[in-house]
């Protein structure tokens, strides 16, 4: 092989694998599916845990999604999107038809990757919010009253993350 810079950053890229760790939790009394995400997140690795969750047996796609993702770096580009939302597309168990998305995220490449993905996706499929905190995100729902709940709810699931394959 060539030694040049290109080789270099190529083979410096695919020697790191991105790792994303995921816990979630499935609310049926609250109707709520809740995510901790810690890591890298990416296309590839993002889409083999959003299929274990939708072949969970207590998945439904008319509860609120509500994802903490301020622990998580997310390293897509715009064409990412586009191919995200053709996996779900192609997947109708993991479009939400009446539930709520909310993100928790803190960064504005965060923010850049969810206006991204609400500008390309049908707007009667997906009702989401991006908010910088659990007090807002829950507002957002009309579920104040479980702001302890959720809480506690995101501790338990820190001791929870794991890699989805």
């Amino acid at each position: 092989m060539k030694f040049t810079l290109k080789n270099i950053f190529k083979k410096r890229i695919n020697a790191s694998t991105p790792v994303l760790l995921v816990a979630y939790r499935i609310l049926p009394q609250e109707k709520m599916i809740v995510e901790l995400y810690k890591g890298q997140l990416t296309m590839d690795n993002v889409i083999p845990y959003k299929m274990h969750l939708a072949n969970d047996p207590n998945y439904d796609t008319s509860y609120t999604m509500f994802g903490d993702l301020r622990k998580c770096i997310i390293d897509s580009l715009v064409n990412d999107v586009d191919q995200y939302i053709s996996f779900i597309k192609e997947n109708d168990k993991l479009i939400m038809d009446k539930g709520k998305h909310v993100g928790i995220m803190n960064t504005p490449n965060h923010q850049f990757f969810i206006k991204a993905f609400k500008d390309r996706f049908d707007d009667e499929l997906q009702n989401q919010g991006m908010f910088t905190n659990i007090k807002d995100g829950l507002k957002f729902i009309n579920r104040e009253d479980i702001e302890e709940k959720i809480d506690d709810l995101f501790k338990e699931l820190k001791k929870e993350l794991r890699t989805f394959r």
